[in-house]
């Protein structure tokens, strides 16, 4: 973080990892500095609760046509955010469910590294 904070929505989806289906809710904040690292095949959402600034660095070229969402609320996903009614983007206001993202992973599995 650059300035500001930042929680950070996490769950493994990969079928052969020992911690596939655990979630984690971190947060982090300029006051701290972190470096987080997000494997291929954790789905991830963010959540800014003050104005920030997040710096990333990918590990490949960012290709939109690669992004695979979902609704953040969605039971199945279960991670707990901390709040009912976030502004979010047109883009993630049409996301699928989770069974919809999950079916469109399934043939990546074999490609997630643990």
């Amino acid at each position: 973080m650059a300035s500001g904070e930042c929680l950070i929505g996490l769950k493994d989806v990969r079928d052969r990892s020992p911690t596939f289906g655990l979630v984690s809710l971190l947060q982090l904040s300029c006051a701290v500095p972190n470096l987080m690292v997000v494997p291929a095949g954790v789905v991830h959402g963010l959540y800014f609760p003050v104005d920030s600034i997040l710096l990333t660095v990918e590990s490949d070229f960012y290709d939109p046509g690669e992004e695979i969402l979902c609704r953040w609320d969605d039971k199945e996903l279960g991670i707990p955010w901390p709040f009912t009614t976030p502004i979010l983007s047109d883009k993630d206001a049409q996301a699928q469910s989770y069974r919809e993202m999950m079916a469109i992973i399934k043939p990546w599995q074999t490609n997630f590294t643990i």
